[in-house]
């Protein structure tokens, strides 16, 4: 299952420092709390991954974690859309809005080698 980000209206700039933090951190509070949630009864097994690689046209965020795997892919971008007992389903679309204004892509996928999710963030530098 993977949920591929489609371009829009560009910024001509490369993102800002704090806009790549916003957007990792998002994403990591959203792993973070996948595997707390599915570790609940043991919260030392609940672990997430923060890995980047600077290319030369980009660089790539990469966070995994072993939290649940996603049932569904479809509402994944859906505004207000969350399945977060307090979740505001305006983290992921706020990712999305911002990734496709600075010519980004973030895909969302199943890990293959445990149970839990990778979220990829490839932005321009």
């Amino acid at each position: 299952m993977k949920n591929q980000i489609t371009r829009r209206k560009s910024s001509p700039h490369p993102p800002s420092r704090s806009t790549c933090a916003g957007l990792g951190n998002n994403l990591r509070s959203n792993a973070a709390e996948a595997a707390l949630e599915t570790h609940h009864d043991d919260p030392d097994e609940a672990t997430y991954s923060i890995r980047w690689e600077k290319h030369h046209s980009h660089i790539k965020i990469i966070i995994e974690d072993n939290g649940s795997d996603l049932a569904s892919d479809a509402n994944l971008f859906v505004p207000f859309f969350t399945t977060k007992p307090n979740g505001t389903g305006i983290g992921l679309v706020l990712c999305r809005q911002i990734t496709e204004q600075h010519d980004g892509e973030l895909t969302s996928e199943n890990r293959r080698d445990v149970s839990g999710c990778r979220a990829t963030l490839r932005l321009p530098v």
